[in-house]
């Protein structure tokens, strides 16, 4: 039995063709790879962009962002303090962080020379407490989801200042949905219809 099994495997084994081998012999090509002119490859899908790489164009003041690859746009997170119409503000926070200071001590063989790996001992910092602090309100424009009370990260753009209940705060905006322009529609004239006179 085991014999058998045996040939059967070394017979399948030495008639297994490649995937070129079973191309030509799908499409009947003869010879080699390249007895078309052209070596065989493997068929490249079309570019398809993945849910991270695809674009996201917003339009703020009339000009169109890809808000994944712009340096200008970052992502803004705090509190909505109030809803208006055009957008919301933002109560911003910045942390405020206690650290304390502590030494490690090499061992004597490392203090007398020996190989230690850089950054193993000497001075090291551990925290203690951290602690959001209120930092700025600012407007956040063209964002209209936003609820009183609820934490918000909101990917937006500084604009500039606004003046919201007579305050001057920042201005930042999540910008409107790109709209590409349409083509202009070519409507031909009676003459070239007619063709040439």
């Amino acid at each position: 039995m085991k014999a058998l099994l045996f040939v059967l495997v070394m017979a399948t084994a030495a008639h297994a063709q490649t995937p070129e081998e079973l191309m030509r012999q799908r499409y009947g090509i003869k010879g080699g790879p390249t007895n078309v002119g052209i070596p065989l490859r493997p068929i490249q899908p079309k570019q398809s962009y993945a849910s991270s790489d695809a674009p996201i164009l917003r339009v703020v003041n009339g000009q169109p962002y890809n808000i994944r690859k712009s340096i200008l746009w970052h992502d803004v997170e705090g509190k909505c303090l109030s809803v208006h119409e055009g957008g919301i503000i933002l109560q911003t926070f910045s942390t405020n962080a206690v650290y304390e200071q502590y030494h490690v001590s090499a061992p004597p063989n490392v203090a007398a020379g020996a190989y230690a790996p850089e950054g193993a001992y000497g001075p090291r910092k551990r925290l203690v407490s951290k602690e959001l602090v209120p930092d700025k309100a600012i407007f956040v424009r063209n964002y209209l989801v936003g609820a009183e009370g609820k934490n918000l990260r909101v990917p937006a753009m500084q604009a500039g200042t606004t003046n919201i209940d007579g305050h001057v705060i920042e201005l930042w905006d999540c910008g409107t949905p790109y709209i590409p322009p349409k083509e202009p529609t070519i409507v031909p004239s009676k003459s070239d219809l007619n063709g040439p006179k």
